[in-house]
């Protein structure tokens, strides 16, 4: 069958299908760094390319898209004020979590300084639920 044989009709059923494919990966055991050999699916899947993403400075590694991971690392260390390192962490964890689509938004958004150490805490809201999420960076 030629492309152009393809109705409209089954062009738009097949956009669908693939659109509506829940998320897939392979399990990362993160605290031995490996894989588990299991696959995970929807929920888990997503919060695990979360913590992927907030495991890994943006514009530092080359085998990386400069839009993904995350620049919270640079708030670390420069004497900002409480405010501005809140703002602007909320602005840097909604730049990371916009990339994937079946993030819808974040709630309960809290950040913390303590010492060198950056605290984060959000509820991350999704197609398939939500999930409390810490980052430390």
């Amino acid at each position: 069958m030629f492309p152009f044989d393809i109705e409209e009709d089954e062009l738009e059923e097949q956009e669908d299908e693939k659109e509506e494919k829940e998320p897939t990966d392979y399990e990362i055991d993160f605290t031995t760094n490996r894989l588990t050999g299991r696959i995970i699916t929807g929920l888990a899947a997503i919060v695990q390319w979360v913590k992927i993403a907030f495991s890994i400075d943006r514009y530092v590694y080359t085998q990386y898209s400069w839009d993904y991971a995350n620049e919270l690392s640079t708030l670390i260390g420069k004497g900002y004020t409480q405010e501005r390192i809140t703002t602007e962490a909320y602005r840097m964890v909604t730049d990371t979590l916009s990339l994937n689509s079946d993030i819808t938004g974040i709630s309960n958004f809290q950040c913390q300084i303590e010492g060198d150490v950056l605290a984060i805490s959000f509820t991350l809201l999704t197609k398939y639920g939500e999930e409390d999420v810490n980052v430390r960076r």
